[in-house]
């Protein structure tokens, strides 16, 4: 649900609340100020002042009852006080008994057809009805209300829930304006105004809304993380950094800020700083599942699989039937080779479940695991043959005839899918991958770009494209331009970055390129690939010795990572240099 919606919610559920504070604030100073209630003070008896006055006291006491007992007595000693009905069903309200509350607001309106705060109360309850004849009744009363006095920005922001809840964001946007011009330090409009843009993705304007807020009010919650997401979504992650962190700062001891921000740092891929926040979140909140969820998928990333189990566990003590933990205890069981026991809980996994699809996938890879690659062939073909439209059997299947180095019936199952969906971004992206694969660069290209036009912000095709062009030694400045794009889309990702070391090494920049496939390597210190290129470069500075300790650092990797395809031509490729270096025989790279 969007947060917007949550507020709305929020403030459905509290409206009662704020406008029985509001009454009760107003009420004393109509009493002596001489509005409203003491105006016709000589055709009101003493009695109903009196119980008034004892009704407004046993509600500041929290005695609810007796404050509306007080206050029936008060409206039957003056049955013609739209004033004194208007504070009866304000305590109704309070009470859920939300029809007689109704009723007496009409009667206030009928007795003062110009008192407005009784418009805006009834229209605010009928707002909250499932009835479309209510419906239709508030926003007549809200506009009325609007109508007696053009100057109450209160009116102007009721009108805008009430369209918020009816999906019209484009009156309430224009309510909310309004409400602003009229109240320029309004928190709650400015917050509801900011959300919408959000959700539109009118990030700048969000943005400028948030940081009104901001300045009111430096230590709310919600304007600081919602000025966080919008940074994060704009590619400021500098900024992002300080806002999630202005959270910590300002609370403490709030399991949810760390929550937050770990949230943020697993996004960019800072798995172990997330991790440490996520810790900081548990010490803080001991029985939170989510957050040991959270530390359980960490730690199933950093291949700590004992330790995810534990975590996920926990998670299932508490919701045995949580789907998602389910699946990724499955992933940690397959990961030390405990196949039966994760065949068992993917059974468990329900049709209708959105882990279903996966569980599928997961049980042809246990297949493959085992040596049976038919078995998982079979498994994914009767999937994809009851389900066709299933993109992500589609791709897995793929990949599995892509593995076996049958290209064809990679890319014609591959074309198939994409006659009923052409745009579809993940079999655009397989089918290029295997067209390149099967020597076809040009189509792979030709199909990347096409990506790139559907989606601009495609990480992994800019980054496919930059390099295919780098590795080529063509295009070098657009390649650069790509590749920059990619790591903005997607930071502290391991491939990319050395997508960019590669680059600087067709550019001749070799400081540069040492400099971006270290931290390449860092950051996916199991990618041979990497130490490949990076060995590359230190043979092309002519520092042979730091180029064989690379390149037999890259064996190494291989040989501890069975599952990565590509890895025997890598090994290929490494074992010759690594002979020519040793024959004295340097190979231009």
């Amino acid at each position: 649900m969007p947060l917007y919606l949550k507020l709305i919610s929020y403030v459905f559920l509290t409206s009662s609340l704020i406008l029985i504070s509001c009454a009760a604030v107003n009420t004393e100073d109509n009493l002596i100020s001489g509005n409203e209630y003491s105006s016709d003070y000589k055709e009101k008896s003493y009695e109903s002042y009196y119980y008034f006055t004892l009704s407004k006291h046993a509600f500041y006491n929290q005695d609810l009852n007796k404050a509306i007992e007080y206050m029936e007595i008060a409206e039957s000693s003056d049955p013609k006080s739209a004033y004194l009905k208007y504070n009866l069903a304000v305590l109704y309200i309070a009470s859920n008994l939300n029809e007689d509350a109704k009723e007496k607001l009409k009667s206030s309106i009928d007795l003062n057809p110009d008192y407005v705060e009784s418009y805006k109360l009834l229209g605010r309850l009928l707002s909250t009805s499932t009835d479309q004849q209510d419906k239709k009744q508030a926003e007549k009363y809200l506009k009325k209300a609007i109508k007696i006095d053009p100057n109450d920005s209160n009116s102007y922001f009721l009108l805008a829930l009430f369209y918020l809840g009816e999906g019209n964001y484009t009156k309430a946007k224009s309510l909310l304006r309004e409400t602003i011009k009229l109240k320029p330090y309004d928190e709650n409009a400015l917050l509801f105004l900011g959300e919408l843009l959000r959700e539109e993705e009118s990030l700048e304007d969000a943005k400028f809304i948030y940081s009104e807020l901001y300045q009111l009010n430096p230590k709310n919650f919600a304007t600081t993380l919602a000025l966080a997401a919008i940074e994060e979504k704009l590619g400021n992650y500098d900024k992002a950094e300080e806002y999630y962190t202005d959270l910590i700062s300002n609370y403490p001891n709030n399991s949810r800020a760390y929550e937050q921000y770990g949230n943020y740092l697993y996004r960019i891929k800072k798995y172990d700083e997330a991790l440490n926040q996520f810790q900081n979140a548990e010490i803080l909140d001991l029985n939170s599942p989510d957050v040991k969820f959270k530390i359980g998928i960490i730690y199933l990333e950093n291949k700590n699989y004992k330790e995810a189990i534990e975590k996920l566990d926990y998670v299932l003590n508490a919701a045995p039937g949580n789907e998602a933990a389910l699946y990724y205890k499955a992933l940690s069981h397959v990961e030390i080779g405990e196949y039966q026991t994760a065949q068992e809980i993917l059974k468990s996994i329900p049709v209708n479940s959105e882990f279903f699809d996966n569980s599928i996938v997961q049980k042809a890879y246990i297949e493959e695991k085992k040596g049976n690659s038919q078995k998982a062939q079979e498994i994914l073909e009767t999937a994809h043959l009851n389900n066709p439209d299933n993109e992500l059997i589609t791709n897995y299947l793929g990949g599995v005839y892509k593995k076996e180095k049958n290209y064809n019936k990679a890319i014609d199952l591959y074309t198939k899918y994409l006659k009923n969906y052409p745009n579809n971004e993940t079999i655009l992206y397989s089918l290029a991958v295997t067209y390149f694969s099967d020597n076809q660069e040009s189509k792979s290209i030709e199909i990347m770009k096409k990506i790139i036009e559907l989606n601009p912000d495609h990480a992994d095709a800019l980054n496919f494209v930059g390099y295919t062009y780098a590795d080529n030694g063509v295009n070098l400045d657009q390649a650069e331009s790509y590749i920059k794009r990619a790591m903005v889309l997607s930071p502290n990702t391991g491939y990319i970055i050395d997508s960019l070391g590669w680059v600087y090494f067709k550019q001749g920049k070799l400081s540069e390129a040492i400099k971006y496939l270290k931290m390449a390597s860092e950051i996916s210190p199991e990618d041979a690939a990497i130490r490949e290129h990076l060995g590359d470069v230190y043979l092309k500075k002519g520092d042979k010795q730091m180029a064989i300790e690379t390149y037999n650092y890259a064996l190494e990797l291989i040989q501890m990572n069975t599952d990565y395809i590509e890895d025997e031509e890598i090994e290929d490729r490494v074992r010759n240099k690594i002979n020519s270096l040793s024959n004295n025989a340097v190979t231009e790279i």
